[in-house]
């Protein structure tokens, strides 16, 4: 740490951080680990997103759902801008975030929206070693449609199934990342 000028209470806090965001494993008197991406860690981590994703969407009232379908909306020209580079896959995967975040905060529930937090970064660290292709984005942009309209119909059933559809689509492809280890 010296070799870098940083002392080692920051060091310590920030990795005590990245333990409660569910990127870093602290053992005792063994040191720290980032973690293992592996097919059961991920099978979870998306039964997880599709649960509190969808506990959002069944905890906000009808009118706080329509006004989630205008919101969700106003960022599908950003979803849907052509993915031609890393710099606007990156973009795309930030409003992608934002798109699922916001199913869980309509609820208004703090607490569910505390406890997506260190599943939605778990989610970015996996995504981030996707391949970076259109390919990629115009597949998701079409789950995404899906959902918005089934919001937007107020069909809770249609909206739960392509969420299903859209992460068991996501895990399959993180299944094909060389570094993504079996159980």
């Amino acid at each position: 740490m010296s070799k870098f000028g940083v002392s080692r209470t920051p060091v310590r806090e920030a990795t005590l951080s990245l333990s409660t965001e569910g990127l870093v494993q602290i053992r005792a008197q063994a040191g720290s680990w980032v973690i293992d991406l592996n097919k059961e860690r991920l099978r979870k981590l998306f039964v997880a997103r599709r649960l509190l994703e969808m506990a959002g969407v069944q905890g906000a009232s009808r009118k706080e759902r329509e006004t989630l379908a205008s919101d969700l909306e106003s960022l599908t020209p950003d979803l849907y801008r052509p993915v031609e580079s890393a710099t606007s896959y990156d973009a795309f995967n930030d409003v992608d975030t934002e798109f699922h975040r916001r199913l869980v905060a309509a609820s208004g529930n703090e607490f569910l929206l505390q406890a997506y937090q260190p599943v939605m970064v778990c989610s970015m660290a996996a995504r981030s070693r996707l391949e970076k292709s259109s390919v990629v984005s115009e597949q998701a942009n079409d789950h995404h449609g899906r959902i918005l309209t089934a919001l937007q119909r107020n069909d809770l059933a249609d909206l739960e199934n392509t969420l299903a559809e859209h992460f068991d689509w996501v895990f399959s492809l993180l299944l094909q990342v060389p570094e993504i280890l079996e159980d």
